[in-house]
């Protein structure tokens, strides 16, 4: 879940922004994002950008939108995506690429079903998107994992960690191979964020485990395909 404080490491003139309006001065009574604290933060973006004629400089995260169930922004709207780091225009750019991909996926001759995990707020995006792919013979099951190792109001896929998936997964997964976001993982390794490794999650849940790539729709693609080719 996205948090305020977040702003002052990412983007410092923002947080000054919001000081200078009396916002966020006393760190201690800092909440987690709410529907309503996400939609007053996107209202206060989009007033700002306007009054200053403004069609970038400041972003609301994917999550904020999600927080708050509004529709994210278009790719147009993400402009040159300067702040994909911090979460801004992650899905649309994914999702665009991931689209592009397409053209050159080629059918699978017989039906690969998959499962899939992620966390709460992007698995119904996440799920339509990988609709698309049922003409290819192709079906990935989306799973949305609560996030009880650090809090249920942590929703977001990167810090998914093993012990929740095997907890709600263990008995509903029914692909042929189980696909992990890269970011689940620390950097160039296979330890999730509660040290348990993918080796010792496959075993749990007596399913191959298959890393993917979380943030580039292209790349996606070609795990997808790599995968299917070398588990015909």
């Amino acid at each position: 879940m996205t948090f305020l404080p977040s702003a002052r490491n990412a983007v410092p003139w923002l947080w000054f922004l919001l000081d200078s309006l009396h916002i966020g001065r006393d760190l201690q009574s800092i909440q987690p994002t709410t529907a309503e604290s996400a939609s007053a933060a996107i209202k206060l973006i989009d007033e700002f950008k306007k009054n200053h004629g403004l069609s970038d400089f400041v972003y609301a995260s994917d999550e904020m939108y999600l927080a708050a169930g509004q529709e994210l922004p278009t790719f147009e709207e993400c402009g040159d995506f300067e702040q994909i780091e911090n979460g801004v225009g992650l899905f649309r750019r994914f999702e665009h690429d991931f689209m592009n991909a397409l053209e050159d996926l080629p059918t699978a001759p017989r039906m690969r079903e998959f499962d899939s995990v992620s966390g709460v707020s992007i698995a119904p995006h996440m799920s339509r998107l990988f609709k698309k792919l049922l003409p290819y013979n192709i079906k990935i099951n989306v799973h949305p994992v609560v996030n009880d190792f650090f809090g249920n109001t942590v929703t977001v896929t990167g810090l998914v960690t093993a012990g929740d998936i095997i907890k709600q997964c263990k008995d509903c997964l029914n692909g042929e191979a189980l696909l992990i976001p890269h970011t689940m993982l620390r950097e160039n390794d296979v330890v999730f964020l509660d040290g348990m490794r993918t080796d010792e999650l496959a075993a749990a849940l007596q399913k191959p485990i298959w890393r993917v790539s979380a943030d580039d729709g292209y790349d996606f693609i070609d795990d997808i395909i790599n995968l299917i080719e070398r588990n015909a």
